[in-house]
């Protein structure tokens, strides 16, 4: 008696969540270079910004959760939630960590910073637990080049300045050290 014969199936969450992706990266401007991240261990792409067409090293990390449908709170926020241990590792880059739901039905989408999203930012907690995230952003009501931009740029800023006063103050220990 002749079989039937059987093939590997496409998960429908795979589907949504390659859909998630695909709507995030429209919504980034063309200039922006998005790389989409090989091995998914709580990172999907590395966003790269450029002005006037220059590449500056201005760059954040996203992590894509992506569901059929998103109901945001009577605030307008939508929650999601993250394993800690995934939380721990965005913590302990330096690059700025965007959190994103996108509703595939609608082709919509919540964000937020980690240092605004996660409540015990920038502490790294033990144990086994999810981590309830909480977006504010939506992108029908946002301006998400201009916002994301400037937060970025914000943050290279800061951390640029660290790092000149971190350098003054060893060449200043040099100097003392040798005299």
């Amino acid at each position: 008696m002749p079989t039937t014969p059987v093939y590997p199936k496409r998960p429908k969450s795979h589907v949504v969540g390659d859909s998630a992706v695909d709507i995030f990266t429209s919504a980034c401007p063309k200039a922006w270079i998005v790389h989409p991240i090989g091995s998914d261990y709580g990172l999907d792409l590395r966003v790269e910004l450029t002005t006037n067409g220059e590449v500056r090293g201005d760059e954040f990390f996203v992590q894509v959760k992506g569901t059929q449908s998103v109901t945001a709170d009577s605030d307008g926020f939508a929650h999601v939630e993250v394993a800690q241990s995934t939380v721990n590792y965005w913590l302990g880059k330096l690059h700025p960590t965007m959190v994103v739901l996108v509703d595939v039905t609608r082709q919509r989408f919540w964000f937020d910073w980690l240092e605004y999203a996660y409540r015990d930012y920038p502490r790294v907690v033990s144990g086994e637990r999810n981590c309830n995230i909480v977006l504010s952003a939506e992108s029908a009501s946002t301006k998400f080049e201009s916002d994301v931009s400037k937060y970025v740029r914000a943050h290279f800023q800061r951390l640029r300045a660290d790092v000149a006063r971190l350098f003054e103050s060893a060449q200043l220990t040099r100097v003392l050290l040798h005299t």
